[in-house]
């Protein structure tokens, strides 16, 4: 990666990283229609939410890394071979 690349690459992260998320919008939004009345209940509740998805979503992608795949193909058929032995009397 060349230095001008990785440069745009860093800022692009920075703003990434700056911005805030749905969760950070949806508390300031709450706040200023309700007021801080019933702020740290919503929070919490955001939280167990936002950490139940993510329990979700990891538990699904360690899942994959677990799975065995296709079971292996049947070994084939041997013939049965039996010697006929003539009777004797």
């Amino acid at each position: 990666m060349t230095g001008y690349g990785l440069s745009i690459f860093g800022l692009v992260y920075m703003l990434a990283v700056a911005t805030p998320g749905p969760g950070v919008a949806a508390v300031i939004a709450r706040s200023l229609g309700h007021g801080l009345r019933g702020a740290p209940a919503f929070i919490a509740g955001f939280l167990v939410g936002a950490f139940a998805v993510r329990h979700r979503i990891l538990s699904a992608i360690g899942s994959l890394g677990h799975h065995p795949g296709p079971a292996p193909a049947p070994a084939p058929a041997q013939a049965a071979t039996r010697t006929i032995t003539p009777a004797t009397s």
